[in-house]
This record gives C-alpha cells, structure tokens and sequence, in this order.
C-alpha cells in the first residue's frame, strides 16, 4: 500500500507537468514524421535526445541541448577515428575502448561541465560498438548514429524554447516570492506571540538555495543580456537568503512564544514585514523597489526578553535595507548597478573548465573512472562474443549506470531496469495489436503520441521517477519503431532488455569486487566534513582567526555547510538500496544520522545568527572582561564542533561538553560590567548572551545525539530526503 501511495503521488498532476509531457509528445510526432519521410535510418536515437533535453525551463533544456550536441560531436569523432585508425585492428579497437570511455567518466566528474564527459562516453561506446559487415560500415553506422542524436537535440531543444515554454527567471522571481512570503509569515507570528511554522523551513533552506542559484545559471542562458545584471541577481538571492536565517532566528531567540513582544518591537516588526512586502510586490510586479525606510533604532530595545531579540532585528534591518539596489535588474532599460562584492553573498568567480579535481592525484577519480571503463569492455567482449547484436545496450548500461556510491548505482540501475521493461512491453504490444492494423502515417503517430506521452509524463515528474520515463520512451522506441515500416519483430524489445540486465549485472560484479563506495559509510564523512565546515564557520565568523579568514570568507563557509548537509542527506536516502548485516541496525543507522544532520541544521541557523551581530557590533570595543569570556566561549564552540566530527568518523572518544560554564563565566561579566555601560551596549550584550545560550543549547543537544544512539522509529526530515 505504501508503495502504491507512494507512486500514486509521483504520477499525480503537477504545475506545468502537462505542457512538459506536450512538448515531448510533439517533438516525438516531428522526430517520426521526419524518420519515415526521409526513411532515415537509426532513428530511434533520436528520442532519447528529446527526452534528454526536456528539462523543467527552457534555460536548462537548452544548456542541455547545447552540452549534449558538444559531448555527442567529440565523442563520436573519437568513435569514428577509431574505427578508421584501427579498422585491420579490431582487437585494439576493443582494448581501447575502455580507457577512451575512462577518460570520459573522469571528465565528468572532473570538470564543470559533467554532462559533456558523460554524453562523450556513451558516444564513444555507441559509435566503437556498432557491428558491420566491415570498416566502412562501422563509419557509416557511427555517422548516423551521430547524426540521429544531434538531430534529436536540435528538435528536442527546439520544442522546449518555442512551445509553452517555462521562463527560468519568472520561476527563479517566483522562488524569492515564497522564501520572503515565509519571512513575513514568521515575522508576523513572532510578533503577535504565536509559534511560526517551520514545516517547510527544513526543505527551503537545504533544497531551495542550489534551485535558485541553477535558475539563475538558466535564466542567464536563455536571455544572455541577464549576465550583465548579474551581481545584481545574486545580491538578491544571497539577501533573501540572509531574510530567511535571521527572521528563524528571530524566532527560535524570542523565549516566551505564548506573549507579545513590546510595543516598540512590534512595531519594528511590522515595519520589516511591510519592507518584505514591498519587495514581494516588486518581484511580482517587475518593477525596481523603491528606497527603504531608515533602520530601526536599538535604543528601543532595552528589556531583557526583547535583548535576545535584537541581533535578527539588526540583521533584518540591515539586509532589507540593501535589497532595493539588487533589483534593479528589474528594469532592463536601467545601467546595471555596481555592488559592493560583500552583497554578493553566494557568488564565485567563474570556474574553469576544469576543477581542481581533474589531477593525476585524484586517485579516486581514476579508480571509479577505470571501474567503468572496465565494465564497459566486458560487456562488449560479452555480447559480441555471443554474436548477439540486441545485446548492444550493455556496454551503454555500465556507464550510464556508474555513480559515486553503490546505493546511487543501485538505484540508477533499478530505474534503468524498470524503464526498460515498460517501454519494451509497451513496444510488444504496439507490435502485437496495433502494427496489423496500422496502414498510413496518422495511424502510427497516434500510437507514437500515447506511448510518448506515457513516458513523457513519468519524465516530468521527480527525480525519483524521471528516468524511467527517459528510459521508457527511448526502449519504445528502439522496439517499435527501429524499422522504417511495420514490424512483427519481437526479438528487438527482448533483446534491449536482457542487455540492459547484462550490463547491470556486469557493472554490479565489477563494483562489487573492487572495493564499492558504499553511501552508508560515505554519509558519515559527509557528516562529518558538515561538521567541519560549522568549525570553520564559527572559526571565521565567531573570533576571526587570521589562518581560517586567508582560506575563505564567512560566506563561503555557509555556501559549503548547505553543501555538506545536503550531500548527506543525499547519500541517506541512496543507502537505503544498499545491502547491510542487519535491516534493523541498517534503518536505525539511517535515522540517527538524519536527526544528526536536523540537529546540524538547527547548530548552522543558530550558529549565523551570533555570526551575523558579530557583524554588525565592534566587539573590541567592549569591556575587556566580557570580550575575553566571549571568546574563549567561541574557542570551545570551534573546539567541540571539531571533535564532535571526528566522533562521527569513530576516530574519538566521546566527550563532554564545558559551554554551559563558559556561558555562565561570560553572564557573569557582562553583569558585573553593566554598571558602567550605557544601555544600548547592554541590550547589545544581552542580544549576544542570548543568541549564545542559544548555540549552547543547540550544540549540547548535538553532542547528545551523537553519543547516544537514535530509536529505529525515529522520523526523517521531512522534504528533504
């Protein structure tokens, strides 16, 4: 049953769902009508192409398209070469073709184009493995193939950009809307005494940052002229981020939910949430938001319950105030504004092509990039020593099924199976009951729309579901449609299937007996470098070391902690098809290290918000005492965040943490200094005690968590696996 709900839900209609399905559909019937008007040959390639280029916007499909046709272009230009080169060699064709395709899977997860290495590996094997009476006929092959799959891209890309087709930049306006929507929501909740809903906050921190920042790789893609604005974009995003932490951590400071804080502070709330409003509406509107209003003063904040509040008022405060400037980009008639680099909290220079990665030291690179060019020569010396040529889709198998952990292998290959099996039955049964009837060309795109359409919509939907439908549409295809004329042929749809087996089960033993990275061990790591990273942030961001600082910023350190978390996260839900001594210790170990990473996530909110008072109070201005308790209170956070990940790796033993004294001893000094102080320097110093204690309490649960094991029971974060 649950299954059922489960698929139940993937298959359900969403928001633009249909037009996406109608755009493949479309771009299938072109792809047929051209095939059988110019009795091309090999067409079926083409539509893996379609569905490889429908993606969610039109700015993603044609990066796709355009990543796909530069992958498909070198890789069957080195196919084609070998073929020419080693046409009396045919043993050397073969031998070399496992490291050729090596080298491609260590391009893809060497550079900052991976889907170029990936496309130029499976063209290679496409093009090396075609069998033909001779040489000639091995080119010949090869050039169509290339031919079918570039043609594809062009009429795939083409459809995603021309019909209904979903601007990246209303989407990425669309995202900042919601996350600013959430700010005014938890604003109002915190000022009228009420608990906000944190429900969604979980999926919009770790899930919506990386959205927003590839809709913006994809809005600059299809309308270029956006690159011009783009520091102006990413101020935005990095901004609304900033709205987004400190209005949770205004929340989580606020010690009585139940009461109303004074009304000084509500009514700097309102003033805030009016100020998100108004840049809700220019958003919705595209039209540049106006001026912002003057801070608030924080001589309105003197009580201590309202103190603890005072740092995310500071932080509202100052990122709204700096947000106007950021959409200008709305008016396009308007000279791009130059921005200070501190706003662009999330940007990078541009990469390179190649990552620091791509070195002749990356032995695990080269070891997985070898494991995959090894399955791939085995399954071709396999079916072509079986003189078995349905059995071409074996070698394509191995590589396509290749990823970084035996649970994502796993599940690739799953998916691979089952989209196999459904476009092979659907093939069976257009050949067994449709072919005899079929007479004209409107028959058979009738047929063709259904089929695709199925497949087409089981693509649209998640990435837990989507590659079935690829896999759907493309196994239809080269069952039913590899004739340019009817057919009773049932070996083809057989045959794509048993060779998909093959390749799996190849790849399966080749991982197995080399030592698999398992995602069950690597979320542990992934844990732990999260960890880390919270070390660094708070080493960066909490007393400014000089070494931690000539690494990186503070706000790289938080791009990497989203990072961190998410790749665990990841990896969680990837071991889940991974095999273990025990279900029971396997499913508990998921859990625990999922409450591991809520409770990271809870550390990393808190963690920004003493992070960014830091930024805006002159800390050695204030009392000598207070300062140096405060810093050897930051010093033990660094300290214990550090040990904590090396207990997750079972490197240390476990350990107690000291930050409840050290937060006392800091009270104390900021008790004893307040006679001398003037009352904004006490609410300022109340506001930081308070975000502290904060900390505290959240590291302390962390460290309780990570010594104590997790009941089986135990639900996982919710949206984010």
């Amino acid at each position: 049953m649950r299954f059922l709900r489960t698929l139940a839900a993937e298959l359900a209609p969403t928001p633009g769902r249909a037009r996406a399905t109608l755009r493949i559909v479309v771009a299938c019937l072109v792809a047929v009508t051209i095939i059988m008007a110019l009795h091309l040959e090999h067409g079926p390639y083409m539509f893996v192409s379609i569905f490889v280029v429908s993606q969610p916007n039109a700015g993603a499909s044609l990066r796709k398209g355009v990543l796909r046709l530069l992958g498909t272009v070198a890789g069957a230009a080195i196919g084609i070469l070998g073929n020419i080169i080693f046409a009396d060699l045919p043993w050397l064709r073969i031998a070399l073709m496992g490291p050729i395709a090596a080298f491609f899977i260590f391009l893809a997860n060497t550079t900052t184009a991976p889907y170029f290495g990936l496309l130029g590996g499976i063209t290679t094997v496409l093009v090396l493995t075609a069998q033909a009476p001779g040489p000639d006929g091995n080119v010949y092959i090869g050039l169509w193939r290339f031919a079918m799959v570039s043609l594809g891209a062009v009429i795939g890309t083409a459809a995603q950009l021309l019909l209904w087709p979903e601007d990246p930049e209303d989407q990425l306006l669309g995202e900042l809307g919601k996350r600013l929507a959430f700010v005014e929501e938890v604003l109002g909740a915190v000022r009228d005494g009420r608990r906000p809903d944190e429900t969604r906050l979980d999926a919009l921190l770790l899930t919506g940052l990386s959205r927003q920042v590839d809709l913006l790789t994809d809005a600059e893609a299809r309308f270029p002229s956006l690159r011009l604005r783009h520091a102006e974009q990413i101020a935005l995003i990095g901004g609304v981020e900033q709205l987004l932490t400190a209005a949770v951590g205004l929340a989580r400071a606020w010690s009585t939910p139940d009461a109303a804080p004074s009304a000084p502070v509500r009514a700097r709330l309102d003033a805030i949430a009016a100020g998100c409003a108004r840049l809700r509406r220019a958003l919705d509107t595209r039209q540049p938001a106006g001026e912002s209003r003057a801070p608030g003063s924080d001589t309105l904040v003197t009580t201590s319950s309202d103190a603890a509040l005072l740092p995310a008022l500071v932080e509202l405060d100052r990122v709204l105030a700096s947000l106007p400037l950021a959409t200008g980009f709305l008016d396009r008639d308007r000279s791009p504004v130059s921005l200070p680099p501190s706003r662009a909290l999330l940007d990078s220079p541009t990469s390179p092509f190649f990552t620091p990665a791509f070195t002749l030291a990356n032995t695990e690179a080269i070891g997985f990039a070898f494991r995959s060019g090894l399955a791939a020569t085995i399954a071709y010396v396999a079916y072509h020593g079986l003189a078995w040529p349905g059995l071409s889709t074996a070698p394509l198998t191995t590589i396509l099924v290749a990823q970084s952990s035996f649970g994502a292998t796993a599940r690739k290959a799953l998916l691979r199976v089952i989209g196999a099996t459904l476009g092979g039955a659907l093939g069976l049964l257009v050949i067994i009951v449709a072919m005899p009837n079929m007479e004209t060309l409107a028959s058979l795109l009738v047929v063709v729309a259904a089929c695709t359409g199925l497949a087409g919509w089981i693509n649209s939907g998640s990435s837990r579901i989507s590659y079935v439908g690829l896999q759907t549409g493309l196994a239809f295809a080269l069952s039913a449609l590899n004739d340019l004329g009817p057919t009773t042929d049932l070996e083809p749809a057989r045959d794509r299937v048993i060779g998909v087996i093959l390749g799996i089960l190849i790849a399966g033993v080749i991982y197995g007996l080399s030592g698999p990275v398992l995602a069950g061990t690597e979320m542990r790591r992934s844990l732990a470098t999260a960890l880390r990273s919270l070390a660094d942030l708070s080493r960066v961001g909490l007393h400014g070391d000089p070494s931690a600082a000539t690494i990186a910023p503070a706000r790289g350190w938080r791009w990497k902690v989203y990072q961190d978390l998410t790749t665990t996260l990841r990896l969680q839900d990837e071991s889940k098809l991974e095999w273990s001594r025990g279900r029971a210790d396997a499913e508990a170990d998921r859990a625990r290290i999922a409450r591991l990473a809520a409770d990271a996530l809870d550390v990393f909110l808190t963690l920004l918000a003493v992070v960014h008072h830091r930024l805006d109070v002159d800390l050695s201005a204030m009392p000598p005492a207070v300062y140096a308790r405060l810093q050897a209170l930051a010093e033990q956070v660094t300290a214990l965040l550090g040990a904590l990940a090396d207990q997750v790796e079972g490197r240390a033993q476990p350990i107690t943490p000291t930050l409840g004294p050290l937060l006392a001893r800091a009270a104390e000094a900021v008790h004893d200094a307040e006679p001398a102080l003037d009352p904004l320097w006490q609410a300022h110093l109340h506001g930081r005690l308070a975000v502290y204690g904060n900390l505290v309490s959240r590291l302390t649960q962390l460290a309780q968590d990570v010594e104590a094991p997790i009941a089986r029971n135990v639900t996982l974060v919710t949206g984010l696996s």
